[in-house]
């Protein structure tokens, strides 16, 4: 009998409440990760990658609302846990690696502090025994002279760093799940190298999984066992990464992928995607958001609702896909 997803997002909708009307963010997500896999989030900005990972860890703005839909981790509904769960959760088990290195990290607070107040938490740690394991998590994730820089205040980094130390901070209780957003911005080619094999190795040698989001499709290629494309707050294909790439059946996809830089392409042969991203504010948004920007519309691609079609282990959500 096959065991169930560590995560699964079921038909999630999220909207903002704004001065200038309702943004509707999310609209019927779903998506599954199975203990020990990576998958990747793509999609242009905008496109609800992140508030998927904010809602996954409940820590949406207070203007955000879950309209509908489930989110289970590990048997655990997330939208119906209390305040105590989700702190007992969070850095344990559920770990987040944030966009902005230097907002989430507190500016008066040295840095190994930081690190060594999550394992001192979760991991039980006495004061000496998380101060060590902090400088040796600093270590670990490429920073040089880690003793010093472990009683570094975060203003006292440069922004690679910053990143690097919040990397060591989501990794240092060793979580079932670990949601990467952009997790290699400001780094160098060497360093995001070194980063992303040390996340390989905890997913290989303690079942890890990953959720990684991310505008680098090439990292993606590479890194994911799986990716999910989002467009404007839908997902609009889901399926295997060599399938993916190979063969993309959505034409959000399709252009998304003619729009990356790759081997043996020129910058004139990159092909960008046309119009920008609906308002998602309007009442009258049609069942397939890629519509007006969509070279395969056709009249029924304006009426609802949307099908999804399964062909095996991909799923894409397209009337007429590629």
């Amino acid at each position: 009998m096959p065991q169930p997803p560590l995560l699964a997002i079921e038909h999630l909708a999220v909207e903002f409440r704004t001065r200038s009307g309702v943004v509707r963010a999310l609209e019927n997500v779903s998506f599954a990760i199975a203990r020990g896999e990576t998958v990747g989030v793509v999609g242009e900005s905008g496109s609800g990658k992140s508030v998927t990972a904010y809602a996954v860890m409940r820590l949406l703005d207070p203007s955000a609302r879950v309209t509908s839909g489930k989110i289970v981790f590990g048997g655990l509904d997330m939208l119906a846990a209390d305040e105590a769960t989700l702190a007992e959760m969070r850095g344990r088990e559920l770990a987040m690696i944030f966009q902005n290195p230097r907002a989430s990290l507190n500016p008066i607070r040295r840095v190994g502090d930081q690190i060594a107040d999550v394992l001192r938490r979760h991991a039980n740690l006495g004061a000496r025994a998380a101060a060590d394991r902090a400088v040796a998590l600093l270590a670990e994730v490429g920073i040089p002279d880690p003793s010093r820089r472990a009683r570094a205040y975060p203003f006292e980094l440069s922004g690679g760093m910053c990143q690097r130390v919040g990397i060591a901070i989501a990794l240092a209780c060793r979580p079932a799940l670990l949601i990467a957003d952009e997790p290699t911005t400001g780094l160098d080619v060497t360093t995001q190298a070194t980063i992303m094999d040390l996340v390989a190795e905890l997913g290989a040698a303690r079942g890890m999984a990953t959720m990684l989001i991310t505008h680098d499709l090439g990292l993606a290629t590479e890194r994911c066992d799986r990716v999910v494309v989002m467009h404007a707050g839908h997902v609009v294909e889901d399926a295997p990464t060599e399938a993916l790439f190979a063969r993309p059946r959505h034409p959000y996809t399709a252009r998304l992928l003619a729009a990356t830089p790759r081997p043996g392409v020129t910058l004139a042969g990159l092909s960008p995607i046309p119009g920008g991203l609906p308002d998602l504010r309007r009442d009258d948004l049609p069942p397939c958001r890629f519509a007006a920007r969509c070279d395969r519309r056709r009249d029924d691609c304006l009426a609802g609702p949307l099908p999804l079609q399964i062909e095996g282990a991909r799923r894409v959500a397209c009337r007429h896909p590629l």
